[in-house]
């Protein structure tokens, strides 16, 4: 990599490092501080809502960098990810409440959290696409930095859960607006139509809106799949263990995130690149990108692989519980099968760059069937360790399609003109 490559992999890694921290504190003071009951019931709001707030992403965050000649325009972007956001979450208040009466406090304070923090996304990827890199990592930096100390002044002053969850959205909202601002004096600068309501609000908004639905459809659904590959587990063992066994299982593959830090970083920063190398059909360069990434994924799942078989149980003790810590063997499993997934998720990022979508959703669809069939098979003899073998089985079998695509995908992309879809 370049220097100026190298040195936004750092300001993107460091950011996202804080933000996951500060995301991971949550989970820390809640399975310290509360009952298992409330961890559980906190758990099962987010397995719910942040699945259906992906759907309605749309996966704007990577449009947003490939779509180099404005097939939709900022603000087409903007009201779209507006109205998705507010159908979704209404349509999570009434089924929590229909549902789950339960958990509809806990549900309203993530469902404000979720909206802030897509708002926030949308600015930062925009900011992305301007290569403001360094830009984006203070802004995350300052936000997570001040939510850290939002969370750790609630704990101290023995905070409900109710009141640390409202500390913890009131900073979303926060930033969330700090960024909208940002968002709007950038684009004025850069852009031959800025950010504007007015201009959003006209008679063909919807139908723009509806038009990038459909066409980005596949990419919605892709995102969900994704995301039940971490929240899925959380409800069969629901289902077959209680609220407690799931809020156990949440915080343990949190150390997921650990990894996927790095992995996550380097495709924000590279899928730029490997957008543009698609679109100047540089293919040996795109190749070489594309095996330095998945072998970086590859060291990264030995290193996490090597920590949680000598050291798992020191640290799930030190962050969250003995109880908890009594399933380093779990851990052990997640790391496994994070390894595999370290390496073809930087196949799916090549796939995005030269907007292959829809094979991404049928991989991802294969492997969360092949999931929910383990999940329901060996959670009710193997309890949390079963969750986990099914974890490991979907990364074998998504690993699988993806090493069997990603070769045709890409030769067939370079040799035809420069697609919007599929």
């Amino acid at each position: 990599m370049n220097a100026s490559v190298a040195k936004s992999s750092v300001y993107t890694l460091v950011a996202n490092v804080l933000l996951a921290a500060s995301n991971w504190l949550l989970f820390v003071i809640i399975a310290k501080s509360y009952s298992g009951l409330e961890l559980g019931q906190f758990v099962l709001a987010l397995s719910f809502i942040s699945p259906a707030f992906l759907f309605a992403s749309f996966k704007l965050r990577t449009l947003l960098v490939v779509d180099r000649e404005w097939q939709f325009s900022l603000n087409e972007y903007f009201f779209a990810r507006l109205l998705a956001n507010s159908i979704i979450a209404i349509g999570c208040l009434v089924s929590v409440f229909s549902q789950w009466p339960e958990l509809f406090h806990v549900s309203v304070l993530v469902i404000i959290y979720r909206c802030c923090d897509s708002f926030t996304e949308f600015s930062h990827s925009y900011l992305r696409r301007l290569q403001h890199f360094k830009r984006v990592a203070a802004l995350m930096a300052a936000r997570s930095a001040f939510t850290m100390l939002v969370l750790i002044v609630g704990a101290w002053q023995d905070a409900t859960l109710i009141g640390l969850l409202n500390l913890w959205a009131l900073t979303a909202f926060m930033f969330c607006g700090i960024d909208l601002m940002l968002l709007r004096s950038t684009s004025s600068n850069n852009e031959v139509v800025s950010l504007s309501l007015g201009k959003m609000l006209n008679c063909g908004s919807f139908s723009r809106a509806f038009v990038l639905y459909r066409r980005y459809f596949t990419i919605a659904c892709s995102l969900v799949i994704s995301a039940l590959f971490v929240y899925l587990p959380n409800f069969f063992l629901h289902q077959q263990m209680g609220v407690q066994s799931a809020g156990y299982f949440a915080s343990i593959s949190y150390f997921l995130v650990a990894g996927g830090i790095i992995v996550n970083s380097l495709s924000q920063v590279l899928t730029p690149k490997l957008a543009v190398q698609y679109q100047c059909r540089q293919l040996s360069d795109f190749n070489r990108l594309l095996k330095y990434l998945c072998s970086t994924g590859l060291v990264l799942g030995i290193l996490g692989i090597l920590i949680s078989w000598s050291m798992g149980a020191f640290f799930l003790a030190l962050f969250y519980t003995p109880q908890i810590a009594q399933y380093q063997d779990v851990l052990t499993v997640l790391m496994l099968a994070a390894a595999v997934r370290y390496i073809y998720i930087f196949l799916g990022t090549a796939l995005a760059s030269i907007q292959r979508f829809t094979i991404q959703t049928k991989i991802y669809a294969v492997g969360l069937s092949a999931m929910a069939v383990a999940c329901y098979l060996l959670i009710p003899e193997h309890g949390l360790l079963g969750a986990a073998y099914a974890m490991l089985i979907a990364t074998v079998v998504e690993f699988m399609l993806f090493a069997l695509t990603i070769k045709s995908q890409i030769r067939f992309a370079f040799s035809q003109p420069i697609r919007v879809q599929e």
